[in-house]
């Protein structure tokens, strides 16, 4: 029981250490392609544009995540 808590915990802080640096930006304008390329490809160069305006440099932008898409699968394999 105690072994189970741990494991739990650890992977909790495990997460929580990859999402630190994490930033959200609202209000991106989506690109209409249906292809995720190129989807993800406008959504970096929003964000670069975004650090360019903002003046932020020496910045690593990875590919962007999707807080819906998450979401619905999350709540899928949830069996909601």
């Amino acid at each position: 029981m105690i072994e189970e808590k741990v494991s739990v915990y650890l992977q909790e802080q495990r997460k929580r250490n990859t999402r630190q640096c994490n930033l959200i930006i609202h209000n991106i304008p989506e690109s209409k392609s249906t292809d995720n390329e190129v989807r993800e490809n406008h959504e970096m160069e929003q964000a670069s544009d975004v650090f360019e305006e903002l003046e932020v440099e020496d910045t690593t932008i990875i590919p962007p995540v999707r807080l819906l898409e998450n979401l619905m699968m999350s709540t899928r394999d949830q069996g909601y």
